[in-house]
């Protein structure tokens, strides 16, 4: 009979979502018990060299790898299962996961993917005992040392290599201790914080430890700083020893800012942040070159900050700067702190200062450099960049407002002037001095009707302005001596898209096709596209470039008349191209239905950005995109809008080994599903 492989496969990835080659991380990722996590309590975190994410429970041990949760506990009368559910640390070293429990410490090892209990020698040549006490602290140094905290038993210090640990004494008073927190510094010291005792560091020399300052006696966690300093949270505020001075004391004036002083975690990141853990107050983020702290809890909406509960276990942060934060009662939420080039704005409803609402139609730059931005049904709003300040503008009783919401398009004429395009509205003209609207009207002198649902305004280069409509509506012209618009062809109707290329010709586009628009004559050529034409820009090379719906990306070569395609076969991640904008650096930006493409002129070769990379959504707007004088792009979608320099743009990428975490021949499982190997395993197996 014919043998069949099934692998199941895991991703190293941590928090990750695998596309094709690709895998980027969230900025916020919640894992709870409804999603597959065995309990919400979870009171530790842990990366293993796979990749694969640990968090240990009230009731089990968690292996996480992007997607799914595998779930280990303590199986009756079997050995090499787990020793207690009730998971209190995690830590690991190489090929093993080590876990601290309530009833004591044992190790997983992926060469046998079986639990190992760890047991302890009195005397070297004594007889063996079973590590059975309550873990309360589990720490890893850069050897492979595991040191093992325990409630009145001790510190246990276990190696590898060696088949037993041994116990560590606190000179003159024995090993019948507490030990509530373990720390390693920079210099590979370890600190440990004993209840009733206080702050001890270990002599590696003589296997036991010293009391260096006996202060304090009780404390939640341990951490280090790049100063000479150790931090130690309690139930009462943050403390501070210093090495240099041997003394301890209360941080009063930070301790005093923060919004639970009942610390239970702290942690040093890679940006140098101090994330702090309380029970009670979520996390408590000190930014310790500005010294500011800004607060992660779960008070305002915990499905979109993250946090599901304020009660903070642990706080751990991985080889991809992903910060994880364990909960004892809402699960664990990953946070990235990546700085992201993508800066999003969106709407804050607890917040009068800010943009009036996330569905984003359109952008213009005033002489201020101050962003208006359009919005679908909530107005206009104007964003002081230097203040950080929005003013917004809606359409109320009052004939000087704003005719509609709906701002589809804004452009700044020769005169500075600010004319603001709506749908359902026709044309007003925005005094940002006084904050008043003057109102045109779009005649059709053609069909004797009022084009109301104007889309597209656009300024050429002699300073003339142009309306396109939709629904069937035409193109027109503003008369300046006149003051008022008039229509220009009444045969150019559903104009999407305009733009003058480098050579003076004026292009528009509407439902099917691209044309050439004879501004005196009115001999329009047309150019079949067989899809909405969206948004037309041009290169250095003088090609056309436009952005179709349903077509994807055409470069129109004028020299030949040549039209190329680019769909998502050729890289593009939608084949709907809403707009298209060209940076300095001859790099082609177009957003789409499904995230935001970067294509390089010169190499031919696309990369793709999705919400998972700091996009306001995979879903972005018509109209909405603009490119500022300082070089920015500003692109607007459904839940707001990003602005970003496209040098500062540096995708993240990751090329995890590939594991395999079962197989299964003619429908028989072979291996344990927690059984793991390398890609490279997968030809042996398949001799099988």
């Amino acid at each position: 009979m014919k043998k069949v492989l099934h692998m199941l496969c895991a991703f190293s990835t941590g928090l990750f979502i695998f596309f094709g080659n690709e895998v980027k991380a969230q900025s916020s990722h919640y894992l709870g018990i409804d999603r597959g996590l065995s309990n919400n309590a979870v009171t530790s975190v842990y990366k293993d060299k796979h990749g694969f994410i640990w968090l240990g429970t009230y009731d089990g041990l968690n292996r996480y790898d992007g997607s799914v949760v595998t779930i280990f506990r303590n199986i009756w009368q079997d050995t090499t299962s787990l020793a207690d559910n009730h998971i209190n640390r995690l830590t690991g070293y190489k090929n093993k996961v080590f876990a601290g429990t309530l009833k004591g410490a044992v190790y997983f090892d992926y060469s046998t993917s079986k639990f190992s209990h760890i047991y302890y020698k009195e005397k070297k040549d004594g007889p063996r005992s079973k590590i059975t006490g309550n873990v309360t602290a589990l720490q890893a140094d850069a050897t492979g040392n595991i040191f093992i905290g325990t409630e009145y038993t001790g510190l246990f210090i276990y190696n590898s290599g060696n088949s037993s640990a041994y116990r560590v004494q606190i000179k003159g008073r024995g090993n019948d201790y507490s030990v509530q927190s373990v720390t390693v510094d920079a210099a590979q010291n370890i600190w440990l914080f004993v209840r009733n005792v206080g702050l001890c560091r270990l002599n590696k020399t003589k296997k036991e430890a010293d009391i260096v300052n006996p202060g304090l006696k009780y404390a939640n966690c341990l951490t280090t700083d790049n100063k000479g300093n150790i931090w130690i949270g309690t139930d009462n505020g943050l403390y501070q020893y210093s090495m240099a001075t041997g003394n301890i004391e209360k941080n009063s004036t930070l301790s005093a800012r923060l919004n639970n002083e009942n610390i239970t975690d702290i942690k040093f990141v890679k940006s140098n942040n101090a994330w702090i853990g309380t029970n009670g107050g979520g996390v408590n983020v000190l930014d310790t070159v500005k010294k500011t702290v800004r607060y992660i809890t779960s008070n305002r909406n915990p499905a979109s900050n993250g946090l599901r509960s304020d009660a903070v276990s642990m706080v751990y942060e991985d080889n991809q700067q992903l910060v994880w934060v364990a909960t004892l009662r809402g699960g664990a939420t990953c946070f990235d702190t990546k700085k992201n080039a993508f800066r999003l704005i969106t709407h804050d409803p607890f917040s009068q200062n800010s943009v009036v609402n996330n569905f984003i139609l359109s952008f213009c730059e005033d002489k201020l450099g101050n962003l208006l931005i359009g919005t679908d049904g909530g107005g206009l709003s104007v964003w002081n960049r230097k203040y950080n300040t929005f003013t917004n503008y809606s359409h109320n009783a009052d004939n000087a407002s704003l005719k509609s919401n709906f701002v589809v398009s804004i452009v700044k004429d020769s005169l500075k002037r600010i004319w603001v395009a709506t749908f359902n509205g026709g044309i007003d003209q925005f005094d940002d001095q006084t904050g008043k609207f003057i109102h045109y009207k779009c005649f059709n002198t053609a069909t004797g009707t009022e084009d109301k649902n104007l889309w597209k305004l656009y300024v050429d280069r002699k300073n003339n302005l142009w309306a396109g409509s939709t629904r069937g509506g035409a193109l027109y012209k503003f008369n300046s001596a006149q003051n008022k618009f008039e229509l220009f062809d009444e045969r150019l109707i559903n104009i999407h898209a305009l733009f003058e290329d480098s050579g003076g010709d004026l292009w528009a586009g509407d439902y099917s096709n691209l044309i050439r628009i004879d501004r005196s004559g009115k001999r329009h050529q047309y150019l079949s596209v067989r899809n909405a034409v969206r948004s037309i820009t041009e290169d250095r090379w003088h090609n056309l470039w436009l952005g179709t719906e349903g077509g994807g990306l055409l470069k129109y070569i004028k020299a030949t008349g040549k039209l190329v395609r680019y769909t998502q076969a050729n890289g593009l991640p939608s084949n709907s191209v809403l707009n298209v904008l060209m940076d300095d650096k001859d790099r082609l930006w177009a957003s789409t239905y499904n995230g935001l493409a970067e294509y390089n002129v010169r190499s031919n070769t696309f990369k793709n950005y999705d919400v998972s990379d700091g996009l306001q959504s995979n879903q972005f707007n018509f109209n909405a995109a603009l490119k500022l004088r300082s070089g920015e792009l500003v692109f607007g979608g459904i839940n707001g809008f990003n602005v970003f320099h496209p040098d500062s743009i540096n995708q993240y990428q990751s090329k995890p080994n590939l594991k395999i975490v079962g197989l299964q021949v003619n429908n028989k499982q072979l291996l344990g599903a927690s059984k793991l190997t390398d890609y490279k395993g997968i030809i042996d197996m398949a001799k099988l």
